[in-house]
Parts: structure tokens; C-alpha cells; sequence
């Protein structure tokens, strides 16, 4: 198979974006046969895997690796019993094996990224160790081609209708001998029988009798002009996930929710760590199911410590299933949050002709609060919000809106936002750190008022202040997270020599005091939101 050159790839990486659906199967006593073509094949893709890192290293020369072309000749030249590429071939066909050389030599390629890169890192990167060939349970992933019929770019799928009247659709992988893979119900098989140039397909083993599949495809990116000179500027936070407001002074703010984020990892906290100590009454516990998960944190507690101590191999799962399904469903609960609110926020570009969003990041930022202290000597969080901070993957969910805004045609500005929440954007106060930014009654310490403009006390004696309102010195009073998102737009537009937003016209509108929040039951109904609720002061 002949390799493809740097110039085709990168000019067709320009106009198109690389996706995947995924999905799992498992073995059944209608699919066996699949499994036994698979698992074989899974068992070599570890020993290729291993002489690709060989080979590398071998030609490895000043932060320089070989070209892929290189290590598939030196894999197809290696002599038996070493000879892992001819054995994967003899199983199933060439297609096989050069897709898992690609596959293998980038995840190899990922050292060099690691080194180049300009985040903040734990250590120094080194160079990826070989796998553990004594496990019987596979490890690897596998790629391959997926087969589409003659003078077509479709795949071959074909259609069987079972006794009880379901249909179940079937991909094929190979045709010599007649592999096909099922595709679960719950896929849209009218999406992927559609999908544009649609070829790989890669084979993930979680275990020996479970694999997870991935269908890639390559979609264009669009050609819809929008207004480069409109910006959406995101601050990124914990109750208030993402508070987002335009340069259009006509468009309200808009707030996405968090509190489902933070739900979620409550009870998954709750479950997986021993929380019930402080309650007595044992019906309660047994009505939760939480006797259950306390014994289950404990095993999973002492598993640790013995791979701490080096007792348990790291390389061997050390997870019970039951832990592990916790952590999936958490995962893919949070993920489907992401989508969401992604797709909200490109939705909304996209209606209101918006062609650039600039968004706030911080690198390292999760290190920095467990240790680092701010100017002034205090810790800029708490234990509390330090914990609840540390459990929201945001760089997942900037990785999920950069690839859409490249996928429909809007930039993506990620910029630094140190000094931008404190400071008083509204009146164009320099972002720089000030001693009066903290002080009690200023800023986003806030202190409540009744309508005497008397300060309002708490039972306990203390003064009544809101984190989540913001004073100016002029004397307006905005959400404080909207300030912070104003600052990241300032931030970008002076460290770029642009003109600053001017936000006086979203004041004169009052469109700055009445932020819109959206939640995330509220995207999962079907009709458009957009004709739901009113985002903008005059009518589109």
C-alpha cells in the first residue's frame, strides 16, 4: 500500500476535518467468528507495536524521528519469528498491517508534540515504553480499510431482517473471508451510509471478548462566510461553565450552566469514595446503595496501595469493572454536556453571524492551584473549590470547540486571562494586579445592601457579600463573570495591537444586565432554541 506524501495530507487536512463514530460489540454466539479473526490479530498488533518503537529508536537522530515509509520497510524486511507484519498479513491481507504501522508510528509521533510543545508539563517526556507481550488479554488497537463496493466511496453494508422482524445491519471489513462487523441499533445507519469519504476503521480491544470500533471519516469544512470583525468572548468557570457575551451591543449575554457538571461528579465522589461515615441509620445506606460502593472503594484503596508499594504491576489492570463503569459513565455523561454546549455555542455564532470567539486559558492552571499562592500571599482558591476546579476537564472541552469552529468556518482565538476578572473592565482599568482589586465592599466583593442602603448582616454577625456581582466604579453593577469575559476580549485585542471592544453601548442598551442562562434540559428538547427564547433587543 503506498504511503501518502506530506504535501497531499497536509492540503487535505486544510479542507477537511477527521472524525469517527464509535461504538462496542461483543462476542455472542453469532459473532464468535469475528472475535476469533480479531483477538489473533490484536496479539500481533502488540508485537508490531513493540519493533515500531524498536525501529524508531534505532533511527532515531536529534529530535528527529524516521518517516513512517522507513519503519513499515524495516517491519515487512524483519525475519521470522520476528516477522509480525508478514503473520498479520497471512491472517487477513496487507491492508491490515500497513494501517496498524500508521496508526502505531503516531502514536510514537506524539513524543516529539510533547516535546515541542509549550505547556506546562509534570516532567520530561520520554520516549514510549514497550508493551507487556506475557498478557494474554490484548492491548493494542488495529486499524484497517473499510471495503466499499466497485466504482463507489460507499461503504458495503448489508441488511438482515432476523425471525422477530428486527433488521440488523452489518459493515464489511473484508470480503476474501467474509468478515463483517454488526452495527448496534441505537447508530444511525442512514449516517453512516452517507458518510463522505468514509475509509478507516479502527479496532480498540478492552478485553478479549469486547472491542470498541471506530468508523473515520473525513468531513469538508465549510465555506459560509462570516464577520471576522464580530467577536464572542468566553470566560470559562465552575457554576457558570461558560459565560459568553458578543460585540454586538444588541445581543444579550448568555450563560451556560455548570451545576449539572458538578452534580455529576458529586455523585460520583459520593460513590466512590467513603462518604456514609456520618450516617447511622443503616436503611439509609441500603436505600442508597452506598454500603455497596464503600466496599468497593476499599478494595479499589488497598489495589493502590499495592502498585504503589510495586507489588501489582502497573502495566495490569488494577481497576475493578464496577469502578470502571462508574468512571465511563461519568465520562460519557460529561462528554454529552460538552457536545451540547459546543454545538450551542457554534449554533449561535452561526445565527448571529459571529466569525471569531476568543476564549480564555490559563497553562497549567490546575497545577498552580493545589500549591501556588497569589501576590498578596493567600491561596487563590479553597480546599473545597480547589476539589470541584480539579474535576472539570475543560481542555476536553476547548479540544471539542476548536475542531467544530474549524468545521464551520469561525477562528478560535485562546488567549491568557490573568488579571481579567478583578479588574474593572467596564471603565478600562488597566490588567494588572492592584491591592484595592480584594478589598471588603469593592469589586466583586460586593456587599449586599437593603433599599435604605443599609449594609444587610447575616445571622451570624457578618457582612452579606455576593461573589457573583461585580461594582464598577461608575457605580454599574454586572454579573461578574461577564466582567471577566470583557477582560479575556481587552487581553486578546491589546497583546494583538487591535481596538478594544467598546462596551458603552451594550451599558446604553441595558442588554449587559439581564444575561441570559441556558441549561443543559433545556438543549435537549427538539425544537430550536433560537426560536424559543430571545437572545438579541431587535428581531431578527
Amino acid at each position: 500500500m503506498p504511503m501518502p506524501s506530506k504535501e497531499s495530507k497536509k492540503a487535505k487536512r486544510e479542507i477537511s476535518q477527521q472524525l469517527n463514530i464509535s461504538f462496542y460489540i461483543n462476542k455472542n454466539y453469532k459473532n464468535r467468528a469475528l472475535f476469533d479473526f480479531l483477538n489473533p490479530i490484536a496479539m500481533l498488533s502488540t508485537y508490531l507495536y513493540n519493533q515500531c518503537i524498536f525501529f524508531s529508536k534505532l533511527l532515531y537522530d536529534h529530535d528527529t524521528l524516521p518517516e513512517v515509509s522507513q519503519v513499515a520497510q524495516l517491519c515487512k524486511e524483519a525475519t521470522p519469528p520476528r516477522d509480525y507484519y508478514h503473520q498479520m498479513t497471512s491472517i487477513s491481507d496487507d491492508n491490515f498491517a500497513s494501517c496498524t504501522v500508521i496508526k502505531h508510528y503516531g502514536a510514537i509521533a506524539s513524543y516529539l508534540g510533547l516535546k515541542k510543545t509549550d505547556k506546562i508539563l509534570n516532567g520530561t517526556p520520554q520516549f514510549p515504553r514497550y508493551k507487556d507481550t506475557s498478557i494474554i488479554v490484548p492491548r493494542r488497537c488495529f486499524s484497517s480499510r473499510v471495503r466499499c463496493g466497485k466504482n463507489s466511496t460507499k461503504p458495503i453494508i448489508k441488511k438482515i431482517v432476523g425471525k422477530n422482524g428486527h433488521e440488523n445491519y452489518w459493515l464489511c471489513i473484508q470480503i476474501t473471508k467474509d468478515i463483517w462487523i454488526p452495527i448496534p441499533r441505537g447508530c444511525y445507519i442512514d449516517d453512516i451510509k452517507n458518510l463522505p469519504d468514509f475509509k478507516d476503521v479502527n479496532f480498540i480491544p478492552i478485553n478479549s471478548i469486547k472491542y470498541k470500533i471506530e468508523l473515520c471519516y473525513t468531513r469538508p469544512l465549510s465555506v459560509v462566510p462570516l464577520d471576522r470583525s464580530r467577536y464572542l468572548n468566553i470566560d470559562l468557570g465552575v457554576e457558570n461553565f461558560a459565560s459568553c457575551i458578543g460585540s454586538e451591543p444588541t445581543l444579550y449575554p448568555v450563560l451556560l450552566n455548570g451545576k449539572e457538571i458538578l452534580g455529576i461528579n458529586k455523585i460520583y465522589m459520593n460513590k466512590l469514595c467513603n462518604k456514609t461515615k456520618d450516617i447511622s441509620d443503616p436503611a439509609i445506606l441500603m436505600k442508597n446503595g452506598m454500603i455497596r460502593f464503600n466496599k468497593i472503594a476499599s478494595i479499589q484503596h488497598k489495589i493502590d496501595k499495592l502498585v504503589d508499594a510495586g507489588v501489582v504491576n502497573e502495566s495490569v489492570s488494577t481497576e475493578t469493572s464496577i469502578v470502571k463503569n462508574l468512571r465511563y459513565r461519568r465520562r460519557m455523561k460529561i462528554m454529552d454536556i460538552f457536545h451540547k454546549y459546543s454545538n450551542f455555542i457554534v449554533q449561535y455564532c452561526k445565527y448571529y453571524d459571529i466569525g471569531a470567539i476568543i476564549i480564555g486559558e490559563n497553562k497549567g492552571w490546575k497545577q498552580k492551584t493545589k500549591q501556588t499562592k497569589g501576590v498578596d500571599g493567600n491561596r487563590k482558591f479553597g480546599k473545597t473549590v480547589t476539589r470541584i476546579f480539579q474535576y472539570i476537564p475543560y481542555d476536553t472541552f476547548k479540544k471539542i470547540l476548536e475542531y467544530k469552529c474549524k468545521m464551520n468556518n469561525i477562528e478560535y482565538h485562546p488567549t491568557g486571562e490573568s488579571y481579567t476578572s478583578q479588574v474593572d473592565n467596564i471603565c478600562g482599568e488597566p490588567l494588572e494586579y492592584s491591592p484595592t482589586n480584594k478589598l471588603e465592599g469593592t469589586k466583586r466583593n460586593m456587599i449586599l445592601r437593603d433599599k435604605s442602603g443599609e449594609p444587610i448582616r447575616k445571622k451570624n454577625g457578618y457582612l452579606a457579600k455576593s461573589g457573583h456581582l461585580f461594582r464598577s466604579s461608575s457605580g454599574i453593577v454586572i454579573h461578574a463573570d461577564i466582567n471577566g469575559a470583557i477582560g479575556i476580549s481587552r487581553k486578546y485585542m491589546i497583546e494583538n495591537g487591535l481596538n478594544e471592544i467598546d462596551f458603552s453601548r451594550h451599558v446604553q442598551l441595558r442588554t449587559i444586565f439581564t444575561p441570559i442562562r441556558i441549561k443543559y434540559d433545556e438543549l435537549n428538547t427538539p425544537p430550536d432554541i433560537f426560536t424559543k427564547k430571545k437572545f438579541n433587543v431587535v428581531r431578527r
